[in-house]
C-alpha cells in the first residue's frame, strides 16, 4: 500500500513539475520581429514566435515604430531570456507572455520608455499603468505626440 501511494504522488509531483516548466521557455532571441514580437530558439533548437504580453507597441508604418524596435532589439537581440506564457491569450502563429532577461522586465522596460502602451483589455498590471502615466507625463517616445494613435486604433 505505501509503494502504490508513493508511485501515486511522485507521479502526481512529476506532473505538476511538467505543467509548470511548460508555461516557461527559455532561450535565445534569434531575430525580432517587430516593437513587440520575436523569435526564440530554445535549448533544443526549436523556434518560437513571441508575443510580449500585456503590451502593444506602434506597428510597422507607424510614428515611432523604428524607435520602437530598436529598443527592443537593444533589450533582447542575441540574448538568453525567459518568457513565463500566459496559454489563457491566444496568439494563432506562437505564445504569449511576459518576457525577462536576466532580472530586467521587457514589457515594464518598453512601457517606461514611452514605446509601448499597456494593452489594458489583457493586463491587469497596475505598475504598468503607473509606468505609461509616468511616460506619458515625461514626454517619453509615443508621448512625445500629446495624442498618440495606439496601434490597436492604427
Amino acid at each position: 500500500m505505501f509503494q502504490v501511494l508513493l508511485i501515486v504522488v511522485v507521479s502526481v509531483a512529476s506532473a505538476q513539475a511538467s505543467a509548470s516548466s511548460r508555461n516557461v521557455l527559455k532561450g535565445v532571441v534569434a531575430t525580432v520581429i517587430d516593437a513587440d514580437r520575436f523569435v526564440l530558439r530554445d535549448r533544443s533548437g526549436n523556434i518560437h514566435q513571441v508575443m510580449i504580453s500585456d503590451i502593444d507597441a506602434p506597428e510597422e508604418g507607424q510614428e515611432g515604430y523604428r524607435d520602437a524596435k530598436q529598443l527592443l532589439e537593444s533589450l533582447i537581440l542575441g540574448r538568453r531570456v525567459r518568457v513565463v506564457v500566459r496559454p489563457e491569450l491566444d496568439y494563432a502563429v506562437g505564445v504569449v507572455g511576459r518576457v525577462y532577461a536576466k532580472k530586467l522586465d521587457v514589457a515594464r522596460a518598453m512601457v517606461k520608455a514611452g514605446w509601448a502602451w499597456v494593452y489594458r483589455e489583457y493586463s491587469d498590471d497596475e505598475g504598468l499603468v503607473k509606468l505609461e502615466g509616468w511616460a506619458m507625463m515625461k514626454g517619453l517616445g509615443v508621448w512625445r505626440d500629446p495624442a498618440p494613435t495606439p496601434p490597436w486604433a492604427f
